[in-house]
């Protein structure tokens, strides 16, 4: 496996960061895959809840950096939430995040 550049890694721990510092998953319930698409629409998500639009800027930013595709950001209450779509990132994302709680 090729090595990360030191650059790469550092946006990694970043968003590692957002994610642990406020952020929720969705994964699709098993059980109801079969119902079909026309029933059961919930995919991977992830939603890295921010405190204003600066940060929103930023996490956009380190996302594409790392080859991660965001979603629209929206504003919730007073916060604002970026969501990222799909199972791999989901997967990387939750990497990131776990490996800086190892590193405690």
């Amino acid at each position: 496996m090729a090595k990360l550049s030191v650059s790469r890694r550092s946006d990694q721990r970043r968003l590692g960061r957002f994610f642990n510092r406020n952020s929720y998953c969705r994964e699709p319930d098993a059980a109801r895959l079969t119902e079909g698409y026309s029933k059961y629409k919930k995919g991977w998500e992830v939603r890295l809840i921010l405190k204003d639009e600066d940060e929103v800027a930023l996490v956009c930013r380190l996302l594409w950096k790392v080859g991660l595709i965001p979603g629209k950001a929206f504003s919730k209450s007073k916060r604002w939430a970026v969501p990222v779509y799909g199972e791999e990132a989901v997967r990387q994302l939750r990497d990131w995040g776990a490996e800086l709680l190892e590193e405690k």
